[in-house]
């Protein structure tokens, strides 16, 4: 068999086999910028797996993560997305919390002194706060009261719920 015969024999077998479809829900992103050399990132992630919706055996599978995340709270060194942050000499987080339209605001974080925070770690949150809902076409307004190297920020900011679909081969999703 000659190269190019099984060159096309993979592609054929990467066309034909079956495909995993994975909906994803959560709130966007923030991204804050703080003092010219640092930034204020607020993300989430869901709560659980993805669960399993439907399949067929080795053709497809649908996946979709359930209707609730956890938040966490990163301040970064402006334009990286990762890695230990140079510019800090002191963080605290006083507060962070969120706020559903026409509800009460629920804190998450209270005086933490650290410039990475995750709501699903138990070291980070001790009192055990719950993963928030996720409600498409929602949002959920954000609070945030931090001092950075003794300068005092305020971040109050909405977060659109959104809901994410992708599709890849199910012998990717399968090698995970």
């Amino acid at each position: 068999m000659s190269t190019r015969t099984g060159v096309l024999l993979v592609l054929f077998a990467l066309a034909v086999q079956g495909c995993v479809d994975v909906t994803v829900q959560g709130y966007g992103d923030l991204t804050y910028p703080l003092d010219g050399t640092s930034e204020l990132h607020v993300s989430t992630y869901p709560a659980w797996y993805a669960s399993e919706e439907s399949s067929i055996p080795f053709l497809y599978k649908s996946l979709r993560t359930p209707d609730s995340v956890y938040f966490q709270v990163f301040v970064r060194e402006a334009g990286t997305e990762a890695g230990p942050n140079p510019h800090i000499d002191s963080i605290t987080i006083h507060s962070f919390s969120y706020q559903f339209p026409g509800q009460a605001p629920v804190e998450l974080v209270a005086d933490f002194q650290g410039n990475f925070w995750a709501q699903g770690d138990p070291e980070d949150n001790p009192d055990g706060v719950g993963p928030v809902q996720v409600s498409t076409n929602w949002y959920l307004q954000l609070n945030i009261d931090l001092t950075l190297n003794g300068q005092r920020h305020q971040v109050d900011e909405r977060v659109q719920a959104f809901e994410r679909e992708y599709r890849r081969p199910l012998i990717l999703h399968s090698m995970r």
